[in-house]
């Protein structure tokens, strides 16, 4: 069977060639293309990956023009590999995700057989949070047109007035920084919510919200879905979004422990923003913008009214 591997790269260089270098290790033997997507980055390092890379027959290397944010740049990545390739399955995965299992590609193949998936998430470890990431939560379908929409309606408009008022950035910047100084256990993070805690995590789990550090696309999904991810997005909020479209195209979502990666989280963000006021005021305009996607989303399908 062909496997693709989708990488997305902004400006972190070494990180994407220890990603990739660790996939040509493992894999090299088997049947494999990766493309890399260079989001338009600054610093020049798409144009040295594809220098690095120029004999590598297992590698191509797309450098776009502008940054065009994780949906589109995986997505341009995703059709790719469906024009070129005829793949079996594409993994989309971040730049800062490790594959460590020797047989990763061959448990792929196997759950396939036994579940017949369309999407596959892995077990995804962090170690900056010390516990596993995936699933982001357990299936909240039943809720998307009551307590979730509501709960997400409500993240967006505080968003909004933050990104309005943008004094609340700085107050909240600095008292919490008092805070944690004061009481620095008091906002640790935690690797399992309250909610994740009831599950178990020793046996595959069905149509959870797996998390976007890295998907395995089949070919049930890859024949149904001209797209990987919906393109009106930049960043953040793309778990939950391609977990609603899923399940309105009755598309198979699965957890398991039984495949690993290893995430460094937030590489290229970091390598951008140096402080984290910056970064989360980043971070919270995007996700003003994917929360008011997904409500439409869910408003078109009867479940709310529409975001404006």
């Amino acid at each position: 069977m062909k496997f693709g591997f989708v990488i997305l790269h902004y400006m972190a260089f070494d990180m994407t060639v220890e990603c990739v270098e660790q996939i040509l290790k493992l894999f090299s033997d088997n049947y494999i293309k990766i493309v890399i997507i260079d989001n338009a980055s600054s610093n020049g390092s798409g144009i040295r990956l594809r220098e690095k890379y120029k004999n590598n027959d297992f590698i191509e290397v797309l450098i776009n023009h502008k940054n065009l944010g994780f949906a589109q740049g995986n997505n341009l990545g995703y059709l790719y590999l469906k024009a070129n390739c005829s793949c079996d399955f594409i993994i989309i995965m971040n730049n800062d995700v490790i594959i460590e299992q020797t047989d990763f590609l061959d448990k792929i193949q196997s759950l396939y057989k036994d579940t017949c998936f369309a999407v596959l998430g892995p077990d995804i470890y962090s170690p900056k949070l010390k516990g596993s990431q995936s699933p982001t939560y357990r299936n909240n379908v039943e809720l998307l047109y009551g307590n979730k929409y509501e709960n997400v309606l409500e993240i967006h408009c505080r968003l909004k007035n933050y990104n309005q008022k943008i004094y609340y950035y700085w107050f909240r910047h600095i008292l919490f920084g008092l805070i944690r100084k004061i009481v620095p256990n008091k906002f640790e993070k935690k690797s399992v919510s309250p909610e994740l805690a009831q599950l178990d995590y020793s046996k595959n789990l069905e149509n959870v919200v797996l998390h976007g550090a890295c998907y395995i696309l089949s070919r049930n999904f890859i024949e149904k879905r001209m797209l990987a991810f919906n393109p009106d997005t930049f960043l953040y909020f793309e778990e939950d979004i391609l977990h609603y479209e899923c399940k309105m195209q009755n598309l198979k979502m699965v957890y398991s422990p039984y495949i690993k990666v290893v995430h460094l989280e937030d590489v290229s963000t970091d390598t951008v923003y140096k402080t984290s006021l910056k970064k989360n005021m980043f971070k919270n305009k995007l996700l003003e913008h994917s929360t008011k996607i997904y409500l439409q989303l869910v408003s078109s399908h009867g479940g709310g009214e529409i975001v404006k």
